[in-house]
């Protein structure tokens, strides 16, 4: 982050909340900040200097509310302040529910699909608006099982790197490798480019694959 020309690292914990704000040129901590469970904010050495929250969403320090995509998240009751857009398909009864009950270890950062935990960094926007799609045609969550990352087995330029590929991990999904048939289908309706499966996941991009290839490719990969 760039703030009044000078370069500040932001050091964020395992669902993205950011812990510290750090100079880059001096290794000064300029931020401290500590949140429950929840999400709530427990203390902030200093408010308002950046304005990401709880799970890297938009925080609000006037309302307490955090910013996702789709919906805006109220730590102090662990719920979304409107219903969940895609209805009964985020597979949970409660519509204003978050993650299913487990903050801890998940996170929802467009308010829709979930990113299960360790996967990197959010994908581009044409790509979540392409998971958003794709769950409306299957009426059924998605939990991103891989996401936007560098290296190894990634080379320089891939997909992943560049933000345009999720991976749908079969254990997180349970159901879905049996819908093959229907991710073929429905791949470039939703506005994926190209998709394969690869072992235990499906791998499904916004741009074509190698060779310009496009669809859904055969076999196991």
């Amino acid at each position: 982050m760039v703030k009044g020309g000078v370069t500040y690292r932001i050091i964020s914990d395992h669902l993205g909340s950011p812990r510290l704000v750090v100079d880059s040129a001096t290794g000064a901590i300029v931020q401290q900040i500590a949140y429950d469970e929840f999400g709530n904010v427990l203390s902030d050495s200093n408010p308002g200097f950046m304005p990401f929250g709880f799970a890297g969403g938009l925080y609000d320090r006037n309302t307490k509310l955090t910013r996702f995509g789709a919906r805006d998240y109220d730590a102090e009751t662990g719920r979304w302040t409107t219903k969940d857009p895609i209805r009964f398909a985020g597979g949970d009864t409660n519509l204003y529910g978050y993650v299913l009950g487990d903050p801890v270890n998940d996170f929802d950062l467009e308010g829709l699909f979930k990113y299960a935990k360790g996967v990197g960094q959010p994908v581009d926007e044409k790509t979540k608006k392409a998971l958003e799609c794709l769950e409306s045609l299957l009426e059924e969550e998605l939990v991103v099982t891989g996401a936007k990352k560098t290296g190894s087995p990634h080379l320089p330029g891939s997909a992943h790197e560049s933000g345009q590929a999720v991976d749908l991990g079969f254990n997180s999904n349970p159901g879905l490798e049996v819908r093959r048939i229907e991710i073929e289908r429905y791949l470039t309706q939703a506005g994926f480019s190209y998709g394969q499966q690869e072992g235990n996941h499906f791998h499904l991009q916004t741009r074509p694959g190698r060779g310009g290839a496009t669809g859904f490719a055969p076999g196991i990969r």
